[in-house]
């Protein structure tokens, strides 16, 4: 049975490490998958004419917010000129919604829900078998009876113990990657319920096994690899996990740069006094805020001390080693354009080496979506994009979009910065004197 794994993904340099999870742990149980990447940028018919090519039985593709309605439009032409494929989807996209995407697109045969490796190894296993897949339920997987009804799990999935799943990475990804972003991460889950993110759905945090974590980002280094990109939701959220990974990180003889996602709440002395210190270049982290406003925080289950924020991150971005990027979200609760505007100020006093301002996105099967008391009007294809809340008119976020292409193209991208954060600077001073 030949197997394809495929994505869209959103630029050239991006890569899929859910694809070569899958790929991973289906070699190490006797099964082989061939991977091929697409983006979203390529016409949809080369991207059938390419698959159409190949002699595929079962093609899998990995849903996000940015390329799902391209996904389910290259599917359903895929099964218009090729009936014969089994095509099976999963992701994020598709992980809370698998019904409502069956219902949607009869293409889809069937839908893996949430973590994959051991779902979709089981679902492989029994279609080479000659079964379907669902007369007995596999955990994580949903499809389309050949009657027509929907059967099998309802639930997503998560793999308990992270040391089954192996390294996804081979010598030839190197070469196929060598221009390319290489995605990594040493643990899953997020102890957080922040209700616009679908991280912390489950509360949990499983960590991959420390000394194989070694192993790999010394692997990564013998390779040259310019950077790696973890993906972890809160890298820093067990000392006895993350810490001795940024010792290693900064102590290793590399050009190799490591982002890190943090939670500045669980920022303390011990990772403010490293981040000082490490080489420069060498690690970067993201910070993500989202306000500095305490009832949108509490309408969200997000807990910020602000003045704590600032005594663990000014001393990094004074010390100028770690670059810091810190995000913002505009729609959130409560805040209209001008707490927004309080929220930017606080951040941009600290004055960081990148500031994003993003747009709130009601994903599915995040909380903020079942808000109905905060009136939210949202772009109904994803990325689902926030239009109107109950405090912020179209008009002011439209206001916003312009600011942020703005600050973009001058902050963000580092033309103009001196200027840029004196006269940003000296408006917030003046602001706060006349308050």
């Amino acid at each position: 049975m030949n197997v394809v794994l495929s994505t869209l993904n959103s630029k050239f340099i991006h890569s899929s490490l859910a694809l070569r999870y899958l790929k991973a742990y289906g070699q190490a149980h006797g099964q082989a998958y061939d991977i091929v990447e697409y983006t979203i940028n390529m016409p949809v018919l080369h991207i059938l004419s390419d698959i159409t090519e190949r002699n595929i039985d079962v093609l899998g593709f990995a849903c996000y917010i940015w390329n799902i309605e391209m996904t389910l439009h290259v599917v359903d032409m895929v099964k218009a000129v090729r009936p014969d494929i089994k095509i099976i989807l999963g992701g994020p996209e598709v992980s809370f919604t698998a019904d409502e995407i069956l219902n949607r697109c009869h293409a889809v045969d069937y839908v893996v829900q949430g973590e994959g490796e051991e779902a979709f190894y089981q679902l492989i296993s029994a279609l080479q078998n000659g079964k379907d897949g669902l007369g007995e339920e596999i955990p994580g997987v949903r499809g389309r009876h050949i009657t027509g009804q929907l059967m099998g799990s309802t639930e997503a999935v998560e793999v308990k113990d992270l040391s089954t799943i192996p390294f996804p990475y081979v010598e030839e990804d190197m070469i196929d990657l060598e221009h390319k972003i290489i995605y990594y991460e040493s643990s899953r889950g997020c102890p957080f319920s922040c209700q616009y993110c679908l991280s912390g759905n489950k509360n949990t945090v499983r960590f991959f096994p420390q000394e194989r974590t070694f192993k790999e980002l010394q692997w990564f280094i013998d390779h040259k690899v310019k950077q790696v990109k973890f993906v972890d939701r809160t890298f820093n959220c067990a000392p006895h996990h993350h810490r001795p990974l940024m010792e290693f990180m900064r102590d290793a003889n590399t050009e190799t740069n490591f982002h890190l996602e943090m939670e500045p709440e669980l920022m303390t002395e011990w990772e403010t006094n490293i981040l000082c210190k490490t080489p420069p270049g060498r690690i970067q982290i993201e910070v993500g805020v989202q306000s500095t406003h305490k009832k949108t925080l509490d309408a969200i289950n997000r807990y910020n001390d602000w003045p704590y924020i600032q005594k663990a991150i000014r001393p990094i971005i004074e010390a100028g080693r770690t670059h810091v990027h810190m995000d913002l979200i505009v729609g959130l609760p409560h805040e209209n354009k001008a707490r927004f505007g309080l929220s930017f100020n606080d951040l941009f006093s600290l004055q960081p080496h990148a500031l994003q301002i993003g747009f709130l996105k009601l994903l599915k099967g995040s909380g903020v979506r079942r808000m109905e008391e905060y009136q939210y009007i949202s772009d109904p294809l994803a990325p689902y994009e926030v239009l109107t809340t109950h405090v912020l008119p179209y008009k002011d976020v439209r206001f916003l979009k312009h600011f942020e292409d703005v600050f973009e193209r001058f902050y963000n991208s580092e033309r103009f910065r001196t200027v840029f954060g004196y006269i940003g600077s000296k408006l917030i001073k003046e602001h706060t004197d006349t308050s």
